[in-house]
């Protein structure tokens, strides 16, 4: 387990539930949900800069922004599993649009653009990522 971070040890001081409600009392833009701030606290997720210079207001001097910060740039892990799978099979995949490009005649509405194949492969493969992450 990692160490806990300047930010991570304020959250869990200042409680989950009073920080929700500390936001969600500044106004609607800066309302959270329990779940995001445990997706914060994991690293999954880090919030918007106007949440974040929030966060330091509300610790009224605990953390700073760079505290902030430097959670996120500690919690940031890629798993060396995602990239050797992910890549190959996104570049199959878009090998396979582009075979599909040049063998399919050309009909009113039966060919798909080659963005929206290029956008399709890029989906499946931030799917893929976060299912083999």
């Amino acid at each position: 387990m990692t160490e806990a971070t300047k930010f991570e040890q304020w959250v869990k001081q200042y409680g989950v539930q009073n920080l929700v409600d500390a936001l969600r009392k500044r106004g609607m833009e800066y309302a959270v949900t329990y779940s995001a701030v445990y997706q914060w606290l994991r690293g999954e997720h880090e919030p918007r800069p106007k949440k974040i210079r929030a966060l330091a207001d509300i610790s009224a001097g605990a953390i700073t922004v760079q505290d902030i910060h430097d959670h996120f740039q500690a919690r940031a892990v890629v798993s060396p599993f995602s990239f050797s799978v992910c890549g190959p099979l996104c570049a199959f995949f878009l090998y396979l649009c582009s075979l599909r490009e040049r063998l399919l005649p050309v009909r009113s509405g039966m060919r798909v653009g080659s963005e929206k194949m290029s956008v399709l492969a890029l989906n499946i493969g931030v799917w893929l990522y976060a299912l083999l992450a």
